[in-house]
């Protein structure tokens, strides 16, 4: 009986083996034959090669080693090539897996840089689609090819406008791939200041300092009478990278430098530093596009239907077209508010020494009484975070009911008396007395007082 079991258990031990994937290797390389993912038991011939063969990768030397019976083991990670067996003269190829492959970024990437999601894949997908997800409201969608035998590679690139953290996924409808997620971090873009082309920086920015190709590691400001004289240094983070911190720059702004002073002359590469000033302004619109005379609305009365602008003075962030800031509005009941006359002025662009943020009136709905403006920074960051509020504009909205008043019930001939006419600004009035006798001398209004005009119509 004890025979009789070995005997049955060896029987069951072989048959085990031969329903592996027998593969003949005793081939050239030229005739070698072609495998994938899976188990196979390699064969010279008929018969199971030993345990313990060596078959080394032609391109990166890799060795693949038979266990008992010749069984060896592929799988996706299995480098594609040709393994050989130099001492038996056994080869056999191994072929890429199908399937799909996606690369989702991570780290940190800054707004404008370029984000690439690359999808590999191997095998026959008939035009199926793959469709990255970008996290901004963005997607992108590439069709699959047939690729049976060579990888192939579809590249998807993107760049965001606004920082933040996105997640990002990928789906395809070919088969039970995916789906595959991943987040990237953008952040503020660092802006750019090049000594040879004297380009703006202000306080509170990180700004890369360059001068062409080359970081620039120190700067240097100097006094700026007849003879200069070294005032600050301040220095990079080694890469060319300077936080200008308000009491890194200390007051000094201008021309910083690029190389100290050689022989008493100064470098002509440079950039200027400031600090980001701004001045709010709201004056009556006399003018297409909003456009003022300065004459100014702040510490007056004006009525509803009154035409004001709002104006932004930037003498030096403006320019560098870097900015937004919005004006807070006040209520006569201390609300706070971004909307006046109806107009949005939550974001608004600096792109010059002045803009024209709108012109409007408050409108009939809008509260009477006293109001105040202010503008502040909305971005960049650190402007928003640091840099100071503009001056606070203030007027008193009153109704646009015409009226005339005079401060005297009953006057005494050639005693002179106030008249008070309230009504819209930029109009005309005309004035009349009731019941005047042509023949008798009549009040009048005394000539050259501010507004008044002639009309000799009414004469």
């Amino acid at each position: 009986m004890a025979v009789l079991l070995i005997m049955v258990v060896a029987v069951l031990f072989i048959g085990g083996a031969s329903a592996q994937n027998p593969v003949d290797v005793n081939k050239t390389e030229a005739t070698a034959p072609a495998i994938g993912a899976g188990t196979y038991q390699l064969m010279n011939g008929t018969v199971p090669l030993d345990e313990g063969i060596v078959f080394t990768g032609k391109l990166d030397q890799k060795e693949l080693i038979t266990k008992a019976n010749g069984i060896i083991t592929i799988d996706a990670s299995t480098p594609a090539q040709l393994y050989s067996n130099t001492t038996n003269k056994y080869n056999f190829t191994v072929i890429p897996t199908p399937g799909v492959t996606v690369d989702i970024p991570t780290g940190s990437y800054e707004v404008g840089d370029t984000v690439i999601v690359t999808v590999s894949y191997l095998g026959n997908f008939d035009k199926k689609n793959v469709t990255v997800t970008f996290g901004d409201g963005v997607d992108k969608t590439q069709e699959l090819q047939n690729a049976p035998t060579d990888k192939q590679t579809l590249t998807f690139t993107h760049e965001y406008a606004s920082a933040a953290t996105y997640s990002v996924s990928v789906t395809t409808d070919a088969g039970d791939y995916g789906p595959w997620s991943g987040s990237v971090t953008i952040t503020p873009a660092i802006p750019k200041a090049d000594v040879n082309s004297h380009d703006s920086a202000f306080v509170y920015q990180t700004v890369n300092v360059t001068n062409g190709t080359q970081t620039v590691d120190k700067l240097y400001f100097y006094s700026s009478d007849a003879t200069p004289t070294l005032i600050r240094t301040i220095k990079s983070d080694g890469n060319g990278i300077f936080n200008l911190l308000e009491a890194v720059v200390d007051g000094n702004y201008g021309a910083w430098y690029a190389e100290p002073m050689t022989n008493g002359q100064l470098s002509d590469e440079y950039i200027t530093i400031w600090y980001p000033e701004i001045a709010l302004k709201a004056e009556l619109t006399t003018g297409a596009n909003g456009a003022t005379s300065g004459d100014s609305i702040d510490g007056k009365t004006i009525n509803k239907n009154t035409m004001v602008s709002f104006l932004i003075n930037a003498p030096n962030v403006g320019p560098a077209d870097i900015a937004t800031v919005k004006i807070v509005f006040t209520t006569p009941a201390k609300g706070k508010t971004t909307t006046f006359g109806g107009k949005d002025f939550s974001n608004i662009p600096l792109k010059s020494v002045q803009t024209i943020a709108d012109y409007t009136t408050a409108g009939n709905d809008a509260t009477a009484g006293t109001w105040t403006a202010q503008a502040e920074f909305t971005s960049p960051v650190g402007f928003k975070d640091n840099a100071d509020k503009t001056n606070t504009i203030s007027f008193t909205l009153k109704s646009t009911t015409l009226s005339i008043t005079a401060d005297k019930d009953s006057v005494v001939r050639s005693n002179p008396f106030t008249v008070t006419i309230s009504g819209d600004s930029k109009t005309d009035y005309a004035v009349f007395i009731e019941n005047y006798d042509k023949s008798d001398v009549n009040p009048s209004i005394l000539a050259n007082q501010s507004g008044w005009q002639k009309n000799t119509q009414y004469d």
